[in-house]
């Protein structure tokens, strides 16, 4: 898939933008510098459908990308990253983390997908941890 196409609006560190004739809710890059997209349809159908919670916070998504506390790669398919973010949501949710799951082609610096985005209290289970926020980080 080529990420040429019509760049829209830079917002909240992404763009929302058109790909290959397919409407994106947004595009940014990982903490790594890696392209990542978000489908229109994922956002609403997938995502809006199963997460209610989640509308409007498709800023707070592409901060768990670009700057996540944790990331972990799955033990399930290791073409899967989960990018966790602290996420505060109105009542009657609590803190709870902000997982991103971001599938990615094979070979390194391949542009991602979001699969899916969704609170959790805990860190899953199962998962390799691969990269965390260091201390002296703000």
């Amino acid at each position: 898939m080529s990420l040429s196409g019509e760049i829209g609006v830079w917002l909240s560190g992404c763009y929302y933008v058109t790909i290959s004739g397919m409407a994106c809710e947004f595009y940014t890059v990982d903490y790594q510098g890696v392209p990542v997209r978000c489908a229109h349809q994922r956002w609403d159908g997938h995502i809006l459908g199963r997460h209610p919670y989640m509308a409007g916070q498709q800023g707070a998504v592409v901060t768990a990308l670009s700057d996540p506390y944790l990331v972990y790669q799955s033990g399930r398919d290791r073409r899967l990253k989960l990018y966790y973010r602290p996420l505060v949501l109105s009542p009657p949710y609590t803190q709870d983390f902000l997982i991103v799951v971001v599938k990615y082609p094979s070979g390194d610096r391949r542009p991602g997908r979001v699969i899916t985005a969704y609170k959790n209290q805990t860190i899953l289970k199962g998962d390799t941890l691969i990269w965390e926020i260091s201390d002296g980080r703000t």
